[in-house]
């Protein structure tokens, strides 16, 4: 296509085309086409930087780039890090091999001056194949970066998670304007459920990063019983996410260190130490019941526990926790083992300042207990004046049906949501009627949710249809 025709495009169009070209460098080749080009697509080139697969000479010209172009530096606030791969993999020309300039040996004095004993890391920049030390000098020199997230390899982010270590050592003398001063988000995400898992103990100085509110991460072993402590011990993190991760400790050193933790929420891999988790977790939480007000403990592999898994699984009274207004537990969190009745009614064990409650791993063999309990919470809104929302979520989609065949339960003129010829069945449509009709009564949303569909979701298994959840907004109102 011509340049004149190309720069007459609508802005929408251009901005589409950006999308596509998944080079950085690529982009800004693109962008220097003309002024106009330029406009539109050097800010979003360099706003957010992701590199789903990134070697030494990708890190090398980013880093040449912003080094020799400030303003790009200042505007990077997002960074997204994929997979490393070294550089003969991506056949990568050997003029295109990582090199070092006069402004990058400046800026490399300057670290290893603040940072002793990174001699060997400034050797190591003319290692093709150390995505590690370039990759810790990227962070280095991004002073307005807010988020991140990482794909982390413990053999491959020794550097990097040196130069957190260092930051927070030297906290006091940055001031929030030195390397990772703005960081507010970060998620770390594993590479495996064995060898790829992330130590605990490796990840925990990002927590005491002064400017962090939001942690997360996926695929996190915390077995240490004994983790190394940091000068001022306290963090600023607000918000702690923990995914398909395994704990013996119940995360008692990330919820002690959040002094004033808001969100908590854990989806655990079912195991044999489940009952000691979940128990030790809200023991720990107790700390928190002053600040807290969201909790989640639920399963991430989307199953319901079993057996050995559902013992010594209750959760007690919540009551104290004065300032939780979303919560999400299991349905066996509610009742000791093979006991069919609570120990307690549930208007008793949660705090009035609640607003949204979903309750998972839907149990059938005590659901007509559980929704006996969850309509008398409904009818006690002196007790309860904020709900507005309930949940239940399980294995309800097991019907296979034509699409003719499927109805729907109230009007019986229009077909209910289908996925792969799938819909609920009629018996949990009809077991939560009356709990339907009080929620309708009483102004409080009421939703059916079905683990295979937020499977979807979340990736665990088909990549998600395109317009799966508007799918099931229509229709009736509990569809999600």
């Amino acid at each position: 296509m011509p340049l004149q025709r190309l720069e007459a495009l609508p802005t929408e169009v251009i901005l589409s085309i950006t999308t596509h070209i998944t080079s950085h460098k690529d982009r800004f080749g693109f962008a220097r086409c003309c002024h106009r080009l330029f406009d539109i697509v050097y800010p979003c080139t360099f706003c957010s930087i992701e590199l789903a697969e990134y070697c030494t000479s990708d890190l090398s010209w980013l880093i040449h780039f912003l080094l020799h172009h400030q303003n790009a530096r200042r505007s990077v606030e997002s960074l997204i890090l994929g997979r490393p791969v070294s550089c003969s993999k991506k056949h990568v020309h050997s003029n295109d091999l990582p090199t070092t300039d006069a402004k990058i040996v400046a800026e490399v004095n300057e670290l290893v001056n603040y940072f002793t004993g990174w001699t060997n890391w400034r050797k190591e920049l003319q290692n093709r194949n150390n995505c590690d030390a370039w990759l810790a000098f990227l962070l280095y020199i991004l002073p307005n970066l807010r988020s991140i997230k990482w794909v982390w390899k413990e053999s491959r982010t020794r550097y990097a998670a040196k130069l957190v270590d260092e930051v927070i050592l030297r906290r006091d003398q940055f001031m929030g304007s030195g390397p990772l001063g703005k960081l507010e988000k970060v998620l770390l995400k594993g590479t495996g459920r064995r060898e790829g898992m992330i130590g605990l103990k490796k990840i925990l100085p990002f927590v005491y990063l002064p400017s962090l509110r939001m942690f997360s991460a996926q695929l996190v072993k915390d077995f240490d019983r004994v983790l190394p402590e940091m000068k001022n011990g306290a963090s600023s993190v607000t918000h702690l996410e923990l995914r398909q991760s395994i704990t013996r400790t119940g995360f008692e050193r990330l919820i002690r260190l959040c002094t004033g933790l808001k969100s908590f929420k854990y989806y655990y891999e079912p195991g044999p130490f489940t009952f000691e988790r979940t128990a030790t977790v809200i023991a720990h939480l107790q700390m928190r019941k002053d600040t807290l007000e969201t909790l989640c403990l639920d399963s991430d592999s989307y199953s319901m526990l079993q057996g050995f898994e559902r013992q010594h699984q209750w959760v007690g009274s919540l009551r104290e926790f004065r300032k939780l207004r979303n919560l999400q537990l299991q349905m066996v969190h509610f009742f000791h083992h093979d006991q069919h009745l609570p120990p307690r009614r549930l208007v008793d064990l949660l705090p009035s300042s609640l607003e949204t409650l979903c309750i998972s791993g839907w149990w059938r063999e005590n659901e007509t207990i559980m929704l006996a309990e969850m309509t008398d919470l409904v009818h006690a809104r002196d007790e309860f004046p904020h709900l507005s929302e309930m949940t239940i979520q399980g294995r309800f989609l097991t019907k296979i049906l034509s699409p003719g065949e499927i109805m729907n339960y109230q009007t019986w003129t229009r077909p209910l949501p289908i996925i792969d010829g799938r819909t609920m069945e009629d018996s949990i449509l009809e077991v939560t009627a009356p709990l339907r009709s009080s929620c309708e009564q009483n102004c409080v949303s009421f939703f059916i949710k079905d683990y295979e569909v937020e499977a979807r979701a979340q990736g665990h298994k088909d990549p998600p249809v395109q317009d799966l959840l508007p799918l099931f907004r229509q229709g009736s109102s509990i569809w999600i």
